[in-house]
């Protein structure tokens, strides 16, 4: 056997495990039957992670098809106008696959066992975690992830992170953020974490979240509304705001969006992505903006935002000052 046709028996193969999974969980046979050919060759591991993103991106497409709105700025793995069905993807999964590696910049794979990994600041990434779940890392965001035969554990030390996890009934889903918990079993959410807690957005199915010591406490989120949980007092009631949500989730795609937020609010969240800094005037501070705009570009922002306000930009010394005339 040529190793072309090896590639595309490991991509058909591969292929096929993601159409399984997604149909639901598998048995005992099944997945220890999974689980050996994983772990048999790091070709199979690659070939199964290319398949899934591929699978993922026939999801949006659908999604797309169905009606809903495309952010303006396109994530590597948004489809594109003419998308592939799940039928073709079944039955030429192998060259689909293959596409969708070439494509998907910023992804990690990640091999089982304990594991801490780090983005950068500024930099987004995509990481495929063992259970075949995703995260999407915000900047400046470090994630240990310890992965057991009967739960999945992952700690978010610093920043924020976005999760698709891979539905496992047997298996919870915990993100632990200091004293907070978010407990989840095949749902996609974002949790933030801050200097009192944590900030949770649901984005698909539902989540469960308390504080360690108040378990009684306990708070169920569904899609389209977000909670803040304090390390002292547990969850607050939790606020329907699926637009909200989706703005604020506008960084998976490299954006920042704003709709009446205060400039210095916008500032500090472009200052999260950004070496060279933006300053405002105080006088500023408080006056409420609208745009969507590239995390990486503080200084476009700073002049849209002088041309909203009629203020003054002035750069140098690594810092980007937005004051009064």
């Amino acid at each position: 056997m040529s190793q072309r046709d090896t590639a595309t028996v490991i991509n058909d193969r591969a292929t096929e495990w993601v159409a399984r999974i997604d149909a639901g969980p598998l048995d005992a046979v099944a997945q220890a039957e999974f689980d050996d050919w994983i772990a048999r060759d790091d070709q199979h591991r690659g070939a199964f992670f290319r398949a899934t993103v591929a699978w993922r991106m026939l999801d949006r497409a659908s999604a797309l098809a169905d009606g809903e709105a495309a952010p303006r700025a396109l994530a590597p793995d948004e489809a594109t106008a003419t998308s592939p069905t799940r039928r073709g993807f079944l039955w030429g999964g192998g060259a689909i696959a293959a596409s969708v590696a070439a494509a998907a910049v910023g992804w990690t794979l990640l091999s089982p066992g304990p594991t801490r990994i780090q983005t950068a600041l500024g930099e987004i990434r995509k990481v495929a975690l063992s259970d075949r779940s995703i995260a999407t890392m915000n900047t400046a965001t470090t994630l240990e992830i310890d992965f057991r035969p009967a739960r999945r554990d992952v700690r978010l030390a610093a920043g924020e992170a976005w999760f698709e996890v891979a539905k496992d009934a047997r298996r919870p889903f915990v993100v632990a953020v200091g004293d907070v918990r978010v407990r989840a079993v095949g749902t996609a959410f974002s949790v933030r974490r801050l200097a009192e807690g944590a900030d949770v957005q649901v984005t698909e199915g539902q989540v469960e979240v308390w504080t360690v010591g108040r378990e009684r406490h306990r708070l169920v989120v569904g899609a389209g509304a977000r909670t803040l949980v304090t390390n002292l007092d547990g969850p607050q009631p939790a606020v329907v705001d699926t637009t909200g949500i989706d703005r604020k989730l506008a960084w998976r795609y490299g954006a920042l969006n704003f709709e009446g937020d205060t400039l210095g609010a916008a500032v500090a969240e472009f200052n999260r992505y950004n070496r060279v800094k933006l300053e405002v005037d105080p006088a500023l501070a408080d006056e409420k903006i609208v745009g969507r705009f590239r995390i990486h570009e503080p200084a476009a922002f700073a002049r849209s935002t002088s041309m909203m306000l009629n203020a003054r930009v002035d750069e140098g010394g690594g810092t980007i000052r937005i004051t009064e005339r």
